[in-house]
């Protein structure tokens, strides 16, 4: 689910019962995966990867794979 002013650039992949949380900025080439949720006012950014069921807290930077409950930067 999209929700209000969410910003999706492009080439994203938006996997089936995420939900982005209003005001949520994804930039290029992000990848959410399935069962995420994004809260209101985070920024997602290039290149980045949600991993399943993970709960974003805090902004992502470009280029990083983040997972967990919440969130937190893995290494790949």
């Amino acid at each position: 689910l999209v929700s209000h002013d969410d910003r999706i650039g492009d080439y994203c992949h938006i996997g089936a019962t995420a939900f982005l949380a209003g005001n949520v900025q994804v930039e290029r080439g992000v990848t959410v995966h399935p069962g995420s949720y994004i809260i209101p006012k985070r920024k997602i950014g290039e290149e980045a990867i949600i991993g399943v069921g993970s709960i974003v807290v805090s902004n992502v930077k470009p280029y990083t794979t983040v997972f967990g409950n919440p969130a937190k930067i893995i290494e790949c």
